[in-house]
């Protein structure tokens, strides 16, 4: 059983909506993360790398060097591009200054064609090509680059919780592939391709270090280019896994040799890699030495030639500062990298984040998942940014983080949609309890309480309808002024209504007329008779009436004598004239004689016994056993509270006589404390009040109609639906529960949410108020308390069985 109540509490969330909205938000989530808005992820993504990056305290190698062919240079040694001479003669400026190698970033892929400004041809003589090659020839150590165009997109994909989405684990292929020309090739050091796709928001954050031509492997040339030549001479770089080896380098890379450089941040606004105007150093203005020593990159970097790139730590960067900065990386062997088990935990965390909005955020108050999601929200975006920091190891993690911030927001905007809905049903459920009310207060003859439950509805034909009628019955039953207030109202949405204008003129003046002096009617009029023994005893019948000894809502209870046999007797009596027409007395007096007879059939122990009932000039009564007890209402505070097993007992009697009655065809509909009387010292114990909560309120118990006690109503009771056994048993488990507890199983501050809490909410667990009581109690008021009735036992013995079982548990010694 408890198992099976564990079971239920974790799949609870399962039957929630919220559950089906997780999943279909995770499925739209992953369908768009791949297709439309794969780009704003990696923006997203590659935005905190880009941030992290500009952390880091790191320092380009000082041995590299750009010298740029920048606008100034243009503008003094002609348009672009140069002749190779020109060239030839730069590399032979930066080769007398000592320079360690020199990378050349320029397109040798073709012959010279002859062109250019006068000025730059003005003093050269020979071949360009011939004079390049000869410079190349002369410098220590020359690179070159290979111009290719690689197949496949213009930019990178990304992944999705550590699902790559573009090809992997194969070498990009090339589809267009021009080498230098032979005679540069020859006399070079090494060639390499230049070749850069960005990711997918158009940052250059990486590089592959290999590219393929058909059986050919080249090298990116800034890898041979940082890679020192005695360490890789006669040598190629090949891929094992995510490491590619080039001789004793070995490089962290992805699978298919996509490698992640170090972009150096400025230091003190001191931008890293600050070219040297290519002009300045052919016209001598940069000394010489400057690049003794150092790795010198020759590229173009004006703008109006070649578009620059957006990289991590700047919006537009010269193809040749990217590589100087890919350069610097290899020699100080500083990377990043996505290590192999990245897209497990990231695709881990995405399942946990799905189970966590399904399973966990249901759950939780909105307070607490706000706490919970933008912590771990927080502790995502803190974890990648660690990572790149101490372990320079890139953890996308921001997608998880959007995943998650993203579902809770759905969640969150779903719960007030429904809450919406759920406003709008409670609303309409509001409305239809105090329909109910309005009409029940009417039946039961208290107009007043039925207007002011009425008023508030929404107003349509049937309501006007209804107290119009309403005013009408006040009429008839001389509350003039109630009337007024009606038809009052009423005029304020339709003032001409029927007649309601006559009609408020009339009732006006009737109570404002000075009231006629009636006769003294000793009997007709119950409540004003003496409390104590008079002269002439009042009868009802052929019962005399001794003294009054209670009163309730429906009339006076006295104690009294039967002339016949003289015993005492217990006499209820209430005023018919007052709660009803003329026309209806007689309907009235029918119904009350065949209640009563139906009540005095009833022959059990446990029940007050009914002896007769009828009408006597207008005044209706019921003539019942007396019964030496007080009613058990005056046990419910705490400080006269029953022991716990007396009180199982005696509910265990009130159930089988219950079960009595309904066999006899005869449902009490409103048992509570009050109508069980009780003597403490003799043990005496009776059910009362049998018939004369459907005799004397038979305006009441039509179909459609509330009646009884609300407090101790069971939902059906509350919907106005035909009660039956299930209902008295409903009633005795709210009796129960007071007794053992002091207070109602279902509170709240008005009777419209106590009928709703009735009719919806689960009744706080009895044990929470009773820690000493043994499960049993609380099974037996769970059952008795189901908001079906055929949830509930099947009938008073089953009832009285289990609380004499649980009776009979508390007797056993060391058992509370």
């Amino acid at each position: 059983m408890k198992s099976r109540g564990l079971f239920s509490r974790i799949l609870e969330p399962i039957r929630n909506s919220s559950v089906a909205s997780a999943l279909v938000y995770s499925v739209a989530f992953l369908v768009l993360a791949t297709g439309p808005l794969n780009g704003a992820l990696v923006a997203v993504e590659g935005a905190l790398y880009d941030y992290g990056l500009g952390l880091t305290p790191d320092l380009p190698d000082p041995r590299v060097t750009v010298v740029g062919i920048d606008e100034r240079s243009l503008d003094e040694q002609g348009a672009w591009p140069w002749p190779r001479a020109v060239v030839a003669r730069l590399v032979d400026k930066i080769t007398a200054g000592g320079a360690s190698s020199i990378v050349l970033l320029l397109d040798l892929t073709r012959p010279e064609a002859r062109g250019g400004s006068a000025a730059a041809n003005a003093d050269l003589s020979g071949n360009g090509d011939s004079l390049l090659r000869a410079s190349i020839e002369r410098a220590s150590r020359v690179y070159v680059p290979v111009v290719a165009n690689v197949s496949g997109p213009a930019a990178r994909k990304g992944s999705v919780f550590g699902v790559p989405l573009g090809p992997t684990g194969s070498i990009a292929e090339i589809t267009d592939l021009r080498r230098p020309l032979p005679e540069f090739v020859e006399h070079a050091s090494g060639i390499g391709h230049i070749h850069m796709v960005p990711d997918g928001d158009g940052v250059q954050r990486g590089v592959d270090l290999l590219i393929r031509n058909q059986s050919d492997i080249i090298p990116a040339l800034s890898l041979i280019a940082g890679t020192p030549h005695e360490d890789t001479a006669g040598t190629s770089p090949f891929l094992e896994g995510r490491t590619l080896r080039f001789d004793k380098l070995l490089v962290d890379v992805d699978t298919d040799s996509h490698w992640l450089p170090r972009f150096y941040a400025p230091r003190s606004g001191t931008w890293p890699f600050r070219a040297d105007s290519a002009s300045d150093v052919l016209e001598g203005r940069t000394p010489a030495d400057k690049f003794n020593g150092k790795i010198v990159l020759v590229g173009v970097t004006s703008p109006t030639i070649e578009p620059p790139l957006a990289t991590p730590v700047a919006a537009a960067m010269p193809a040749a500062t990217v590589v100087a900065h890919q350069i610097s990386s290899i020699l100080q062997r500083d990377w990043l990298s996505r290590p192999a088990w990245a897209s497990i935990l990231e695709g881990a965390l995405g399942v946990l984040t799905i189970l966590y909005l399904c399973l966990g955020l249901p759950r939780l108050s909105a307070v607490a998942g706000w706490t919970i999601t933008l912590s771990m929200t927080g502790l995502l975006i803190a974890t990648e940014l660690t990572f790149l920091l101490s372990q320079s190891a890139w953890l996308q993690l921001v997608t998880t983080a959007i995943f998650l911030l993203g579902g809770h927001l759905v969640l969150t905007l779903e719960g007030l949609t429904a809450r919406s809905a759920g406003s709008s049903k409670e609303r309409n459920e509001w409305h239809e309890s105090n329909r109910m009310m309005g009409l029940a207060y009417r039946e039961q003859g208290q107009l007043d309480l039925a207007f002011e439950r009425l008023q508030v509805l929404p107003y349509d034909d049937e309501l006007m309808s209804t107290l119009y009628q309403l005013g009408l019955e006040a009429e008839r039953r001389r509350k003039n002024e109630l009337a007024v207030s009606i038809y009052r109202h009423l005029a304020k949405h339709e003032p001409d209504y029927r007649d309601i204008t006559k009609r408020i003129d009339i009732n006006q003046r009737a109570y404002r007329r000075p009231p006629a002096a009636k006769a003294p009617q000793p009997v007709q009029q119950p409540l004003r008779v003496n409390r104590q023994t008079e002269p002439g005893k009042p009868k009802i019948g052929r019962y005399t009436i001794d003294r009054e000894i209670g009163r309730s809502a429906m009339g006076v209870m006295y104690l009294g004598k039967d002339e016949r046999n003289g015993s005492q007797v217990a006499i209820k009596a209430f005023p018919l004239a007052d709660e009803f027409d003329e026309a209806e007395l007689g309907g009235v007096r029918e119904r009350l004689l065949r209640e009563g007879d139906a009540a005095a059939r009833l022959n059990h122990p446990d029940i007050v016994k009914v002896y007769a009932a009828g009408e006597s000039r207008g005044l209706g009564y019921i003539v019942m056993e007396y019964v030496d007890a007080v009613r058990m209402s005056e046990f419910v505070p705490e400080e006269s509270r029953l022991p716990a097993a007396r009180l199982l007992t005696i509910a265990a009697r009130a159930a089988e006589a219950l079960h009595y009655a309904h066999e006899q065809g005869v449902v009490h509909r409103d048992i509570k404390p009050a109508n069980l009387l009780y003597n403490p010292v003799s043990g005496i114990f009776k059910i009362t009040d049998f018939g004369v909560a459907r005799s004397a309120n038979m305006k009441r118990t039509r179909t459609g109609v509330v009646m009884g006690t609300p407090s101790f109503m069971s939902p059906e009771q509350i919907a106005g639906e035909t009660v039956t056994g299930h209902s008295d048993l409903f009633a005795l488990g709210v009796t129960l529960y007071q007794l053992l507890t002091s207070v109602l199983p279902f509170r709240a501050d008005t009777l419209v949410q106590q009928m709703y809490k009735i009719s919806n909410d689960p009744h706080p667990p009895i044990g929470q108020l009773r820690q000493d009581l043994p499960p049993c109690v609380a099974e037996i008021i769970d059952r008795a308390l189901e908001k079906r009735a055929e949830d509930r036992f099947i009938d008073g013995t089953v009832m009285s069985a289990a609380l004499k079982r649980c009776g009979a548990e508390m007797d056993r010694p060391g058992t509370k």
